[in-house]
Order: C-alpha cells, then structure tokens, then sequence
C-alpha cells in the first residue's frame, strides 16, 4: 500500500508535462551530425510553460560542461540561443541524478512562464569544439504546462 501511493505521487507530480521527446545516440557519442529536432502539436491555443532540456552522459563524460545551439520557433517567438549547461561543479562531483543504469540526468530549465503557440519546433545541436562529444547517452525536451 505504501509503494502504491508513492507511485501515485511521483505519477501525479508529471501530469503536467504535455509533450517529451528525446534522441539517443549511438554508442554514446554526440557527433555534430546528430540534430536533435522536434515537431509538436499540442492541443489547444496557446498555453503558457515551461521548457526543459535534460542531458542524460554517463561518468566518463570528460568535460565539466556542454555546449549546446537551440533554435525553437514558437509562432511568432524565432530565436537561436548558445547555451553552456555545466554538468559537474567545481570539485567534478556530477550535478544530475544518478538514474539506476549509472548515468546522470540533468535537467535545465531552458524557458520559464514561455509563451507556447499550438504548434512548434526545436531544434538541439551539440556546438563543442570536438566533433564527437563521448558519454552522452541521450538529449531530451520536456514541455510543462503552466499550472
């Protein structure tokens, strides 16, 4: 009974995310040639939420940060933005969740209180001065709704 209503909090704690979508890549590496772009449709007019990339590397990543170009049209909100999210802090103690497979998952909240049209588009390429980034399992969007 106790497991159950764990399960029924984490479960109602994601009802408001309305859209997800990922990439995996291949052997865990990033080459410049693996765009991540993702089409969505939701349902509805326009919704005010939250955006968010998660970057899901492994323990032998070996940088401290990741260079990424987003480019999102939202309607009538275009825009490229180069971003660094930095994984790890200071002393190289990672700073995303451990999942159970040994990677780490980190969330960043790219957009808050974002004005969503109905339908969409992102684009995610890995901009690093290697052209293969090693230890990155998969890139992820997750869209919130606003509540």
């Amino acid at each position: 009974m106790f497991v159950f209503g764990i399960i029924t909090v984490m479960y109602s704690c994601d009802s408001s995310v309305i859209y997800e979508n990922e990439k995996t890549f291949k052997d865990g590496k990033w080459r410049f040639s693996d765009v991540f772009s993702s089409d969505f449709n939701l349902s509805g007019d326009s919704l005010v939420a939250d955006v968010n990339i998660i970057v899901v590397h492994t323990d032998n990543y070996p940088y401290e940060n990741i260079y990424l170009r987003l480019t999102r049209d939202f309607g009538t909100d275009k825009k490229i933005d180069t971003l660094t999210f930095n994984l790890s802090d200071r002393y190289g103690h990672w700073k995303g969740v451990k999942t159970w497979g040994g990677d780490y998952k980190y969330t960043f909240n790219y957009l808050k209180n974002c004005k969503i049209s109905e339908k969409g588009k992102i684009i995610i390429e890995q901009f690093s001065r290697d052209e293969t980034l090693s230890g990155v399992n998969k890139i992820e969007v997750s869209i919130k709704k606003e509540r």
